[in-house]
């Protein structure tokens, strides 16, 4: 038995009530490594919902820069209190929270869901001389950096008995999940729906302020006319499980170097193909013909949208049991942290 803590940020609780990638796969790793009788401690907002022991440092992030400067004081404070009791420090936030433990022998764990500066890394590696273990959940994401200190790349997962594969599905709609920003291109998706003359139902959670809700409402809302473009708002797990699973097809023409993309294996897992922008971690997910489309341009993603009945659902499940499980990740997690440890080769 491993005594492992694992800090998550401030932004959403655990597990996150919609969207929320990093957050989802903190609630899994820890929920499969309590299976394994591991005694984990989790370190997160105070209104997260675990079966494990829980230390809140506060209650959400960027109300106020004094706020967040409280609760990472208070976070230090805990760690530097109760790092005794752990074997392991694992963490999906920022390095900067594991700043006082850096020098300490104690082993850290630094996980990046995003590519990160690697002069910040350069410097964490020199703090920790030699304690400091990083993981990437893609090659995407670690991208440069995997010359600098001790790198693993372990994928996200999901868990599959959340997700109803649907071999026949009755919608004949595509599907957009995720936020409604540029970046994320549903303005593309709507523009590839429309060329093909497609329902596409839209779900995600749109900005309260800034560039994003001005995109939202100046390139994505009057395009939303109820019947062949729908918005549907924010989805819990239960209404994102019925959406993906009914489509034809999920549309992810992202416009960033998306470092993993958590969606695209929701969808497959529903047998649902992706069909994707070749950007980020796409091509490590998405195989080309076999569980979606890889695509270069607009233009090729609508003449896809004619080729989706070619694609295997089963192949899509098949993909998602094979490479991304919940568990598959956490045994991943597991075996890094016995190395780390001294325990396997």
């Amino acid at each position: 038995m491993l005594r492992i803590a694992i800090i998550a940020d401030l932004m959403e609780r655990i597990p996150p009530k919609y969207y929320g990638g990093v957050e989802r796969v903190v609630y899994l790793l820890l929920k499969y490594l309590i299976k394994r009788g591991h005694e984990v401690t989790l370190f997160a907002s105070d209104d997260s919902l675990v079966s494990c022991r829980l230390i809140p440092f506060g209650h959400r992030s960027g109300n106020s820069a004094s706020g967040d400067l409280r609760n990472l004081f208070t976070l230090y404070r805990q760690l530097l209190k109760l790092r005794k009791e752990f074997d392991i420090i694992q963490c999906f936030g920022r390095t900067l929270y594991l700043l006082p433990l850096l020098p300490l022998n104690l082993i850290k764990v630094q996980s990046y869901g995003c590519p990160t500066i690697l002069k910040k890394i350069n410097r964490a590696n020199r703090l920790a001389k030699g304690t400091l273990a990083f993981v990437a959940c893609s090659n995407s994401c670690a991208r440069e950096r995997l010359d600098t200190g001790r790198w693993t790349i372990i994928y996200h997962g999901v868990e599959l008995e959340e997700y109803k594969y649907n071999a026949n599905p009755d919608g004949k709609y595509l599907v957009f999940l995720g936020r409604l920003c540029r970046i994320k291109g549903v303005h593309t998706a709507i523009d590839a729906a429309k060329a093909v003359n497609q329902q596409l139902k839209i779900a995600g959670t749109v900005a309260s302020s800034g560039a994003d809700l001005e995109y939202f409402k100046n390139e994505v809302e009057p395009r939303i006319d109820g019947k062949q473009i729908q918005y549907i708002g924010p989805v819990d797990d239960r209404q994102k499980s019925e959406l993906l699973a009914q489509a034809s097809a999920l549309l992810f023409p992202i416009e960033w170097e998306e470092p993993f993309g958590l969606v695209m294996i929701e969808a497959m897992a529903c047998g649902t193909p992706v069909i994707a922008f070749r950007r980020g971690a796409v091509p490590e997910i998405v195989t080309d013909g076999i569980n979606g489309f890889i695509c270069n341009s607009k233009s090729e993603m609508i003449s896809a949208l004619s080729k989706v009945s070619q694609i295997s659902r089963e192949q899509c499940r098949k993909t998602v049991e094979t490479r991304f499980s919940a568990e598959k990740a956490a045994l991943e997690y597991e075996k890094l942290y016995m190395r780390l440890l001294g325990l396997i080769p």
